[in-house]
């Protein structure tokens, strides 16, 4: 059984992949995208390869990063996040609330 996490970050970075790959195709070609996925779809895709083949880069902790400047608190105390590998100018990646454990806070819009 996989963690839903792993389904849930999994299915909401293939969205923003596609969402990405749609607006290039739209300024490149000039036409539009349409883009589906399912969480029980990307279980079964996950199931279904098998195991993903070690890397051949050695991964060690604690991470080098490159970190972002601002330390965010947490439930586990303060922390250092790493940079996204993308960025604009225009709009800045940042979150104002530090995570949360699964299942710790109901949903709610931000104003």
């Amino acid at each position: 059984m996989l963690p839903i996490q792993i389904l849930d970050y999994g299915a909401g970075f293939l969205l923003a992949a596609s969402a990405l790959r749609g607006l290039v195709r739209r300024l490149t070609v000039g036409e539009a995208t349409k883009s589906r996925t399912a969480l029980a779809r990307f279980a079964h895709k996950l199931i279904a390869d098998g195991q993903v083949e070690p890397s051949t880069v050695p991964v060690t902790f604690p991470l080098d990063g490159p970190f972002e400047d601002h330390i965010f608190t947490s439930p586990r105390g303060p922390v250092r996040r790493l940079r996204f590998p993308v960025h604009s100018e225009h709009a800045p990646i940042y979150w104002e609330r530090s995570w949360e454990v699964a299942g710790a806070s109901s949903p709610r819009w931000n104003s």
